[in-house]
């Protein structure tokens, strides 16, 4: 059944509707999202299986707390894969990557899913991880700073383009390396991602 058609019974009664039966519902995340703050077994509420099956129908751009939200309703499969773009912030994002998956409860998105980290600050752990939930172009441009280890500043530079399988960073982002220890080939190739700072005072060797 779908979302809507679940509100529309709910708001028939001040009782609670026993839905249990239902294997699958669909809908928009708007829809979704008002079934979710109805949910419940007791009083005004839409009774759910704990495991039903969910799927999104939105094709546009949905954020990524959203999804989150919806993947908390179930201990099924959240189905996203008609999602064009997923927005958040890089933690929001990352516990996204986190429950990605096509069994069990998980997010399923499509594997080319395009993604726009919202974020001035972040880290290079996270761009990569977030990274590795598409194989298409992570939109990093609002991000103004990015720190990490230079192992993981080294990764996100070699993955680091505006097209593709890529993470696209402003050409003029800040880069604070946290490493005690480092080389002199990883401090190169992390200046050669920007165009402005790499602050490398914590490092020492």
């Amino acid at each position: 059944t779908t979302a809507e058609q679940l509100n529309t019974i709910n708001t028939k009664t001040t009782s609670l509707v026993t839905a249990t039966a239902v294997s699958t519902v669909s809908g928009s995340v708007s829809d979704l999202l008002t079934l979710i703050s109805n949910e419940g077994t007791s009083g005004d509420k839409v009774d759910l299986a704990a495991g039903v099956a969910i799927t999104v129908t939105d094709t546009g751009s949905v954020a990524a707390t959203d999804l989150a939200t919806i993947n908390g309703l179930t201990t099924g499969l959240v189905t996203a894969t008609n999602i064009a773009t997923v927005t958040g912030t890089s933690s929001a994002l990352n516990t996204l990557a986190g429950n990605e998956g096509t069994s069990g409860d998980k997010v399923n998105l499509k594997t080319d899913v395009l993604v726009t980290v919202s974020d001035g600050t972040t880290t290079a752990a996270e761009l990569n991880t977030i990274n590795g939930m598409t194989t298409a172009l992570v939109t990093a441009t609002a991000v103004s700073t990015v720190s990490g280890s230079a192992s993981d500043l080294n990764t996100l530079a070699g993955v680091e383009g505006d097209s593709g399988d890529a993470v696209d960073l402003k050409a003029d982002v800040l880069v604070t390396v946290n490493d005690g220890t480092t080389t002199a080939a990883q401090l190169n190739t992390i200046n050669g991602m920007t165009t402005a700072l790499v602050t490398a005072t914590a490092v020492s060797t």
